[in-house]
């Protein structure tokens, strides 16, 4: 996570609110370590004043990229907006961004909870509610954005939650700039276009790099077992470990369970 420094918004709104002349180059000296090529890609998209997917496994760096946005808002004076689609994850990122950007920068809006909504230039919020924010003229929250950043964008492909996210897109004002943070998904391009057509200008930044791999494992009362063979079947597919057809499955008194270790 990115230290907490307050005190750099301060030095970015000094020099940058009134002339708006900001380089791609300023937003990366924000973060403590250096950026990926798609982060930076990210970053030059929102200077350029586009619109940004950015689909990328789980643990790659793609918050960076939301991050980045909240420094681009700051820095030219406007509020930025960043929803998520569960309200611990708001209650988290609120907390982290009050550490980040300063307390009183800060606001939180989850439906049952409401802190600094008035002075707030970070709001932190559950995508339903900016949805509702839409549709309600008349709140005002929505007027001075420079940004908002749809975190878990990929929960558009869910079933039930996910015209919620479409209608975020479809009525976003087209001056505000929208950065969608996605698991990997299979249809980004179709989604790129659709962006640009109902709203703007947009890139699509994709990486397939996973820092954290992903290892799958059996767990019963022997400990852990590597579910698949580390060779794939003739399809080239994964072949379940042959040591735990005859045993484990049974021995597990049908309590077995799978773990994910990183």
């Amino acid at each position: 996570p990115n230290a907490g420094k307050p005190e750099l918004v301060d030095e970015l709104q000094s020099k940058y609110s009134e002339s708006g002349n900001i380089q791609v180059e300023t937003i990366q000296r924000c973060f403590p370590y250096p950026l990926d090529t798609f982060q930076i890609d990210a970053v030059r998209s929102l200077v350029e004043k586009k619109s940004v997917i950015v689909s990328a496994p789980t643990g790659s760096g793609k918050t960076v990229c939301g991050e980045a946005a909240v420094y681009l808002g700051l820095a030219l004076g406007k509020k930025v907006l960043y929803t998520t689609p569960l309200k611990a994850l708001s209650n988290q990122k609120y907390s982290d961004f009050c550490k980040q950007f300063g307390e009183e920068r800060v606001g939180l809006l989850t439906g049952d909870v409401s802190l600094n909504r008035e002075n707030a230039t970070v709001i932190v919020l559950t995508t339903e509610v900016y949805r509702n924010m839409l549709y309600d003229k008349e709140s005002g929250t929505v007027s001075d954005v420079h940004s908002v950043i749809l975190d878990e964008f990929h929960y558009m492909n869910d079933r039930d939650r996910g015209t919620v996210w479409e209608e975020c897109v479809i009525h976003s004002p087209s001056d505000v700039l929208l950065v969608a943070l996605s698991a990997t998904m299979q249809n980004v391009v179709e989604i790129r276009d659709w962006f640009e057509f109902v709203h703007g200008q947009t890139t699509l930044i994709t990486s397939d790099f996973r820092p954290v791999p992903l290892r799958f494992k059996y767990v019963d009362h022997k400990g852990l077992t590597d579910l698949f063979d580390s060779k794939p079947n003739k399809k080239g597919l994964p072949r379940l470990n042959r040591r735990l057809l005859p045993t484990s499955f049974s021995d597990a008194g049908g309590r077995e369970k799978r773990s994910y270790e990183s």
